[in-house]
């Protein structure tokens, strides 16, 4: 994934001088050979973006949230430094902006779902990641029930008509970021595992999740009564 990453970057660009293709993914092999890769090493891999405004999944996204100005090098840095030190979380969300996140449909075409590619929710369209998280019904209720806490509990001029906050997590308010970043965390583990989306189930799951994040965000989530 991250390989993956780097290459398209430099394929891209093909600019000298940032940093050294083969360089990079030498360390990325070394570092796979002595465990897992941790947050520190991810974090660090996103200092390589200095422009990620050609990879194809990024303009995929303005596209799709009919915005063409996303500052993402803004984006990646709020999600990676700012909201979270969730590494799982950070993986998450990185991997949505860079559309290799889990849907039915890629795992029908990949032949590991051999039931069908449609939706598990709605059973009518097919469950692409726009679909999951910007068209099907089930997510628009529970989203709208997401933005209604936050317009009460958290900023009352809080709007995201284009989803732009939801899916980039950009807003200038952490906690409604973090909440946007295991909102979305969540609705893909109930499409995976088929289950419905319930807003008393979303709230233990955000519960579970803080628990290794900063006291700040555990403090703040409790003030806002997302968790007790």
């Amino acid at each position: 994934m991250i390989k993956w990453a780097i290459k398209e970057f430099f394929r891209i660009h093909n600019t000298p001088g940032v940093l050294n293709m083969e360089t990079n993914l030498s360390m990325i092999s070394n570092w796979g050979r002595v465990g897992p890769i941790k947050g520190q090493y991810f974090r660090g891999l996103i200092t390589i973006y200095h422009n990620p405004d050609c990879l194809t999944p990024l303009k995929d996204w303005c596209k799709t949230l009919d915005k063409s100005d996303i500052d993402w090098c803004k984006v990646f840095i709020s999600f990676s430094y700012q909201t979270t030190i969730n590494y799982k979380l950070i993986q998450f969300q990185y991997k949505l902006l860079m559309r290799i996140s889990t849907s039915r449909y890629m795992r029908f075409k990949m032949n590991i779902d051999k039931v069908s590619p449609c939706c598990c929710q709605c059973q009518i369209n097919l469950e692409t990641l726009d679909h999951i998280f910007l068209q099907c019904p089930h997510t628009l209720s529970f989203k709208s029930r997401l933005n209604t806490f936050i317009t009460m509990k958290l900023d009352n001029n809080y709007r995201d008509r284009n989803n732009y906050f939801f899916i980039t997590c950009n807003h200038d308010n952490s906690i409604i970021n973090y909440i946007n970043m295991v909102s979305k965390w969540y609705i893909s583990k109930q499409f995976q595992y088929q289950k419905p989306l319930d807003w008393i189930n979303f709230r233990n799951w955000v519960r579970l999740v803080v628990r290794g994040d900063r006291l700040a965000v555990r403090t703040a989530l409790e003030e806002a009564g997302m968790i007790s």
